[in-house]
C-alpha cells in the first residue's frame, strides 16, 4: 500500500514458480510474464486477497504491453504474440510474428505498429494492422544489442548496453534510421518515457533521467544510484524495482530526482523484479 509515499507495507502475497520478468494491470487483473512458465493472470480486484485465475503457456514470456484492448507479448526467442484477454481465464492468441530465435526483451506499441527490441536483430518495426498476419515493415541492425524500446511521435528510443541510448527516426518505418546517440556509463536494460523525459535503469547501476525535448540532442538531466529491474511512472512519481525492494522517486522535476519512499522486499522474493499499479496499491512481483 503506497497511499503515503514515504512509507508502505506489504498487504498480501502470492508465490510464483519462476522469476517474473514484467507485469501489466488490466482493470482488475494483473498479467505477469514469468519466462518459460508463461503469463500468469491474477485477480487483484481485492488487492489484499489476490488469486490466480489461469496461465497462458508461452515459450519464454519476457515483456508485456497493452493498448486498444489487446495485449502484446514479447515471447523471448519466439517473437511477438498478440493476445485477446477479454476473458482473462481463457486468453486467445490472435497473431504471431517470428523473430527466428532472436530474443524480444522490450516492445512499444503505437496504433497498429509495434516496435521490438530484438537483441542482436536490433530494432524491428512490425505492422500489426492485420492481427492474423503481422509483417515486418523495417529493421535497423546497426544497434548492436537492443534491450528495450520506448516510442514518442516519430522517434523510437532504444537502449543498447554497448553504446547507450540510440534515437531512431521511424517516420519512414521501412527504413528506421539512427539520428542521435547518447553514451552512458551503465549497461542499461530498462526504459520508459513520460512526456519529454526518458528514464533508463539497470538492476545495479542506477537510474538516468534523459531530456528528449529535442530528440536529436538528448541530454542527461540526473542520475541516482538506485537499482532498477523495472520502472513504473504515474503522476510525477517513479517506482523502481530492485534486488532490495521498491524505491519511490519524486520526478516532478526530473533534473532533481528525489527518493521519497522505500519498501524492502520479502527475503524469499530474491528482490523485486516487476511492478504494476492498481489504484493506491503497487503490485510487486519477485521470485
Amino acid at each position: 500500500d503506497f497511499t503515503g509515499k514515504d512509507w508502505a507495507s506489504i498487504q498480501s502475497f502470492l508465490a510464483f514458480q519462476d522469476r517474473p520478468e514484467d507485469m501489466i494491470v488490466l482493470n482488475d487483473h494483473a498479467l505477469v510474464a514469468t519466462g518459460t512458465y508463461g503469463v500468469q493472470c491474477i485477480d487483484v480486484a481485492d488487492p489484499e486477497n489476490p488469486s490466480f485465475l489461469g496461465t497462458l503457456d508461452t515459450y519464454d514470456a519476457r515483456t508485456l504491453k497493452s493498448t486498444g484492448g489487446l495485449v502484446y507479448l514479447g515471447d523471448g526467442g519466439d517473437g511477438l504474440k498478440i493476445l485477446d484477454y477479454a476473458d482473462p481465464e481463457s486468453p486467445q492468441l490472435l497473431g504471431h510474428f517470428d523473430t527466428y530465435s532472436r530474443v524480444v526483451s522490450g516492445l512499444a506499441v503505437h496504433g497498429s505498429v509495434v516496435y521490438l527490441a530484438a537483441g542482436l536483430n536490433g530494432l524491428m518495426v512490425i505492422d500489426a494492422a492485420d492481427l492474423d498476419n503481422p509483417v515486418l515493415l523495417g529493421q535497423n541492425s546497426d544497434i548492436s544489442r537492443a534491450m528495450d524500446v520506448a516510442h514518442r511521435d516519430q522517434w523510437a528510443f532504444v537502449i543498447d548496453p554497448n553504446f547507450g541510448l540510440q534515437v531512431v527516426d521511424v517516420s519512414q518505418p521501412e527504413a528506421p534510421t539512427i539520428v542521435a546517440s547518447l553514451e552512458m556509463e551503465a549497461s542499461l536494460d530498462e526504459l520508459i518515457i513520460a512526456g519529454s523525459t526518458l528514464y533508463a535503469g539497470h538492476p545495479s547501476q542506477g537510474i538516468y533521467a534523459v531530456d528528449v525535448t529535442d530528440p536529436l540532442f538528448p541530454e542527461i538531466q540526473a542520475w541516482l544510484p538506485v537499482g532498477a529491474r523495472d520502472l513504473v511512472w504515474k503522476d510525477g512519481f517513479l517506482r523502481a524495482a530492485s534486488g532490495e525492494g521498491v524505491t519511490v522517486l519524486d520526478v516532478r522535476d526530473p533534473s532533481v530526482m528525489t527518493r521519497v519512499g522505500f519498501l524492502p522486499a520479502l527475503q524469499s522474493y530474491n528482490g523485486c523484479h516487476a511492478l504494476g499499479l492498481a489504484g493506491e496499491y503497487c503490485l510487486m512481483a519477485g521470485q
